[in-house]
């Protein structure tokens, strides 16, 4: 599976630009993810870079529905391993293994996926916020 992650990266003087990867997450762990990127490279992203993650089937150059995305943040958050992270995550409407079709109906309610963005939102950028 090949996300496009949308990062804040520094440049050799420090400025900060915004900078997009994709390519397939091969490992994520304490905050860090691994990419093999399309062009063989290999990158870690630190989780309080991430601006979004997205999911793209092979091959696709449309960008992801509402219900993609959500299940591209599931798998992020997941992959933290984070009890406090998870738990508020399944508060919020996202259950263990949920179907195509619970996220599309959790994507279509305003509210909820509000709420989703900001949890993954904070989850992403925010590095101290569970623990």
């Amino acid at each position: 599976m090949v996300f496009r992650i949308r990062r804040v990266a520094r440049d050799g003087e420090g400025r900060k630009r915004r900078e997009e990867l994709k390519g397939r997450v091969i490992r994520a762990e304490g905050g860090l993810l691994t990419m093999r990127l399309k062009d063989g490279r290999t990158e870690t992203v630190a989780r309080r870079d991430v601006l979004s993650i997205e999911e793209f089937p092979e091959g696709a150059e449309r960008a992801p529905s509402s219900a993609r995305r959500l299940a591209a943040m599931d798998a992020f958050v997941r992959s933290t391993g984070l009890e406090e992270l998870i738990g508020e995550w399944e508060r919020n409407g996202v259950p263990v293994g949920a179907s195509p079709e619970r996220l599309e109906a959790i994507a279509s309610d305003p509210d909820l996926f509000l709420a989703c963005m900001r949890i993954f939102r904070r989850a992403a950028c925010d590095p101290g916020a569970y623990r």
